[in-house]
C-alpha cells in the first residue's frame, strides 16, 4: 500500500535496536513452473513502496489489483533493503538476495477506511507451462510476519487460474484458492519462515498463480502482536504484513505404462485388456496389443500421485489357447514392483497381476505370455541400457484413422531398421543416446489417405519436444540420460480428413478398432 516513508527512519531505528541477525534457512530446490520463484531476478533495485509499488521490478511478478505489493532486495535502499527494511528484519529463505511483501489484513476502522474496505495486496506470476488435467501438484511457499505488524492473520493462499486475474479495485479478490493456510491457524512467527503448503488436482490449463488473502475481513482471523496500539491509527500497528519467498510447484503425478510381450506361440498384435486398480478406487481398463520380444508393445495409462499403490491385472481372453499363459511379470524401475502373481488357474477371470508403487516419471509394468503347446524358438537377449537413455514412440489416430488398427512405420536416428507402431499403441522402449533424436514417419501405404495432423507432435514430459516438420514428417525430441522412468515418450498424431480411400486408389477393407 502507500506507506508513509517519512516514518522509515524511525522504524529502522526501532528494529536496529530490537532485532538481531537471523541465520538463513536452507530451502528446497526451486520449481521450474514458477519462472522467478525466489525473486532473485530483477530489472531494477527497489527504492519505494509508494504509488503502485515496485513488485514488477522482480521479473515476471505483478500486482493484479491497484494495490501496491512490494519487492525487497539487498540492492535496495534503506526502506526496501534486505535484511533490514521499513517493515521489519528478515533474511531470504535459503540462499538469495530478495523476497516480496504484501498486506493481507487490516481491522482498524480509521486506517482501513483510508484505503477502502477489505484492502488486500497480491502477488501474481505466469507459469512456465500450463498445469495438466488430472495431475496432482504439490505447492509450497514460505511466509514470515513482518515485525512492524500490529496484527497476525490466518489469511494466506495461492490461486491457480486460466489467464491472469485482475481487478480495478484494492479490495479482496473473490476466488477460492486451491492452496491455503488452515482457517484459524494464525501465522505469528517473525523470526522464521513458515511454509504454506498443500496439494490439489489440476483441472487443466491453469497458467497463472496468485498469492494473498482471498477471505474478507469478516472471515479472517487476526491476533494482536506486541506492536499493536489501539490508540495509534496507522499502518505500523494496525495491519498484517507478510514477507513471501520461494514458491515451489511440483507435479507429483507419475505415469503408469503397461507393456505386452508376445512370447513363444503368441501372435504379435493380439489385443490384451488390463484392469488398472488404484488402491481404494474403481478400476479402469487399458488395452495393449502384444508386441515382439524382448520389449513388446506398450500403452500409456493414467497418471497417479507419487506413492499410489496400483494393481494391474491381465484379463483372461475368452476361449483361445493362442493367447497363452502369463509366464513373466517385471517392472521398471524394478524397486516399484511390490508383488506379482501369475494366476495360472482356469477358474479365475484374470491370468496375471502385479502391484506397483507409482513414482516420478514413468512406472512400466511388462507382462509376457507364452503358449506351452508350441515349441520354443530362439530367445532374444534382454535389453540393456548400453546407450544411456530411452525413447518410446506412440501413435495417435484421428478421424477415420482413429477407428482402425492402421500401422505406421518410423525410423529413429541412432536406431537401426524401422519401428512399426499401430494406431492407439506405443513401441517398446528404444535404447538411444541422450540428446536430440529425430523421428521420421515413413510414407503410408498408397491406398490409404492420411496426413500428419496439425500440431502433430508432443512429448511426455512436455518440455522435451524440440521441433517438428509436418511437411517432411519428422519430430525432433530430447532424450535425457537415465532408466525407463526418465524416458521420453513421443506422440505422433495422424488424421484422415474423410472416411474413405485416397482419391484415385482402390477401396480396401479395413478392420474396425474394437
Amino acid at each position: 500500500m502507500e506507506k508513509r516513508l517519512n516514518k522509515v527512519l524511525v522504524l529502522l531505528a526501532f528494529f536496529f535496536g530490537l532485532v538481531g541477525g537471523a541465520s538463513p534457512v536452507a530451502g528446497p530446490a526451486y520449481a521450474q513452473l514458477v519462472p522467478n520463484p525466489s525473486f532473485e531476478t530483477y530489472s531494477a533495485c527497489p527504492t519505494s513502496s509508494s504509488g503502485s509499488g515496485q513488485l514488477a521490478y522482480a521479473t515476471g511478478w505483478t500486482s493484479p489489483t491497484l494495490s501496491s505489493s512490494d519487492y525487497y532486495n539487498t540492492c535496495g535502499n534503506a526502506a526496501m533493503g534486505v535484511p533490514l527494511n521499513a517493515v521489519g528484519y528478515q533474511t531470504p529463505h535459503g540462499p538469495g538476495h530478495g523476497y516480496a511483501g504484501l498486506y493481507v489484513y487490516c481491522q482498524d476502522p480509521i486506517e482501513c477506511a483510508n484505503m477502502g474496505p477489505d484492502y488486500r495486496e497480491y502477488l501474481e506470476s505466469a507459469l512456465t507451462s500450463p498445469l495438466v488435467a488430472g495431475h496432482t501438484y504439490q505447492v509450497t511457499f514460505y511466509v514470515s510476519l513482518a515485525e512492524n505488524s500490529g496484527q497476525s492473520s490466518d489469511g494466506m493462499g495461492a490461486y491457480f487460474s486460466h489467464g491472469a486475474v485482475g481487478s480495478t479495485s484494492r479490495t479482496v479478490l473473490n476466488y477460492s484458492p486451491q492452496i491455503h493456510n488452515p482457517n484459524g491457524m494464525l501465522m505469528t512467527d517473525t523470526s522464521n519462515w513458515i511454509p504454506v503448503s498443500g496439494s490439489f488436482v489440476a483441472a487443466g490449463g491453469e497458467d497463472h498463480i496468485t498469492i494473498g488473502n482471498f477471505k474478507n475481513n469478516a472471515s479472517t482471523l487476526y491476533g494482536h502482536t506486541v506492536r499493536y496500539d489501539p490508540g495509534i491509527h496507522d499502518e505500523a500497528t494496525t495491519w498484517s504484513y507478510y514477507y513471501v519467498d520461494d514458491i515451489v510447484i511440483s507435479d507429483v503425478t507419475g505415469t503408469l505404462k503397461v507393456c505386452k510381450v508376445a512370447g513363444n506361440g503368441v501372435t504379435v498384435g493380439t489385443m490384451f485388456n488390463f484392469d488398472i486398480s488404484p488402491f481404494g478406487s474403481a478400476a479402469s481398463t487399458l488395452s495393449v496389443p502384444a508386441g515382439p520380444p524382448p520389449g513388446g508393445s506398450c500403452a500409456v495409462g493414467p497418471g497417479f500421485p507419487f506413492g499410489t499403490v496400483v494393481g494391474v491385472a491381465e484379463e483372461k481372453p475368452g476361449g483361445s489357447a493362442s493367447t497363452g499363459w502369463v509366464t513373466a511379470i517385471s517392472a521398471s524401475p524394478a524397486a516399484r514392483l511390490l508383488g506379482s502373481n501369475l494366476n495360472q488357474n482356469s477358474w479365475q477371470t484374470t491370468q496375471g497381476s502385479a502391484t506397483v508403487n507409482i513414482g516420478p516419471g514413468v512406472t512400466e509394468v511388462t507382462f509376457t505370455n507364452t503358449n506351452p503347446n508350441v515349441r520354443p524358438g530362439p530367445v532374444s537377449p534382454p535389453a540393456t541400457n548400453v546407450n544411456g537413455g530411452y525413447l518410446e514412440v506412440c501413435k495417435v489416430g484421428l478421424g477415420y484413422l482413429g477407428r482402425i488398427h492402421a500401422m505406421s512405420s518410423f525410423t529413429v536416428s541412432g536406431v537401426s531398421g524401422t519401428i512399426s507402431v499401430a494406431a492407439g499403441s506405443c513401441s517398446a522402449p528404444l535404447n538411444v543416446t541422450p540428446g536430440n533424436v529425430v523421428i521420421t514417419e515413413l510414407p503410408p501405404m498408397s491406398n490409404f489417405w492420411w496426413t500428419v495432423a496439425p500440431g502433430c507432435c508432443a512429448t511426455f514430459p512436455a518440455d522435451r519436444q524440440v521441433s517438428h516438420d509436418d511437411a517432411n514428417r519428422t519430430s525432433t525430441v530430447l532424450v535425457t540420460a537415465g532408466d525407463i522412468s526418465t524416458e521420453t515418450i513421443a506422440y505422433i498424431t495422424n488424421m484422415s480428413p474423410v472416411p474413405g480411400p485416397r482419391p484415385g486408389s482402390q477401396p480396401v477393407a479395413v478392420a474396425k478398432k474394437p
